[in-house]
């Protein structure tokens, strides 16, 4: 009870009990927690009586608090409830009144899963706007990309996440997105990619000097690789959501051979690379000759990598239940 960090993860789930009772319990622990920074979680249950009793009743509780809150994370059914809640949360950051948020990441649970819906949300979206401070780790989950309301210039760590059955994500928007965030160090995108509309000439490429981590899952990778340069890169994360198709073989050569002549990776794992091309092993295997860590997973094809690995550099595979390993 005495011991302030103890109470430093604060969980506010509203609708669950009144709104008194949550206003009493979250006062107690932003009381015992004294002047230690906070992790706050907030999931709304979403009726519509939760959500006004949220806008109501959180300003009051977390604006005071914005100078020691360093990690938020909120969870709505729908995203028009999530951009009310930040917009109440935030109105009164800026200048006169920093904050200390580092990481931000907001969870849609019930998303649009058609252009209908998603086109109607964008409408009631736009009406209703949100506020937002500058925050350099973004998670979003289940919601309208590009972020609008978002600014990236300050921006060192981006993760997308939206099931491949809902509604696709342009290659454009995630390009205009990163390019605009030159201090970005780690990019996690997991959704469906479709090139952008009335694309013919290629896509342009964007230099992301910093960058460090990338993991791409998705079923357009070769789109997306293909349109980064990242010369810092140490970590390498693919899932081939493509399943037969050649493009990703194409796309990965292209990275590990034309990025840099040095690209310093030192952790590459690749899942669901169904198809290498033989005329793609040889360019592949000479990226892949400094990796440190080489892991394949589920790739019918990896054999011929490892034969190859195996001449250029005379690294043994370890086999696993999951994949193979390079030792």
């Amino acid at each position: 009870m005495r011991t302030p960090r103890l109470w430093t993860h604060i969980h506010i789930t509203l609708g669950e009990c009144s709104s008194d009772r949550q206003k009493e319990r979250t006062t107690a622990w932003l009381t015992r927690s004294r002047a230690c920074a906070l992790n706050v979680d907030i999931d709304v249950l979403g009726n519509r009586e939760a959500v006004h009793s949220a806008a109501g009743m959180l300003p009051a509780l977390l604006i005071p608090q914005m100078h020691r809150i360093v990690s938020l994370r909120i969870r709505a059914k729908y995203e028009t409830t999530l951009c009310i809640l930040c917009s109440a949360v935030f109105a009164r950051t800026g200048p006169t009144r920093p904050h200390s948020l580092k990481k931000l990441e907001l969870v849609v649970s019930s998303p649009a899963q058609s252009v209908s819906e998603w086109s109607m949300d964008h409408i009631v979206l736009t009406r209703v706007g949100i506020t937002c401070p500058v925050i350099p780790n973004l998670t979003l989950d289940n919601l309208h990309f590009p972020p609008t309301w978002y600014d990236a210039s300050a921006l060192a760590s981006l993760e997308i996440t939206q099931p491949l059955q809902h509604v696709p994500i342009h290659i454009g928007d995630i390009l205009a997105v990163v390019e605009g965030s030159p201090q970005l160090r780690s990019l996690s995108i997991s959704a469906r990619i479709v090139e952008s509309p009335g694309v013919t000439a290629p896509t342009e490429v964007v230099h992301l000097p910093i960058l460090e981590s990338l993991t791409v899952e998705a079923n357009n990778i070769n789109g997306i690789i293909r349109s980064l340069r990242f010369p810092t890169l140490r970590r390498l994360h693919l899932v081939d959501m493509d399943g037969m198709t050649r493009w990703t073989s194409m796309a990965l050569k292209e990275v590990l051979s034309t990025n840099s002549p040095r690209l310093p990776i030192r952790s590459l794992r690749i899942e669901k690379l169904a198809v290498i091309r033989d005329e793609d092993v040889a360019g592949i295997v000479e990226g892949m000759k400094n990796v440190e860590c080489i892991e394949l997973v589920e790739c019918p094809a990896y054999k011929k990598i490892w034969e190859a690995l195996f001449v250029k550099t005379g690294r043994v595979v370890e086999e696993r239940t999951y994949g193979t390993r390079v030792v």
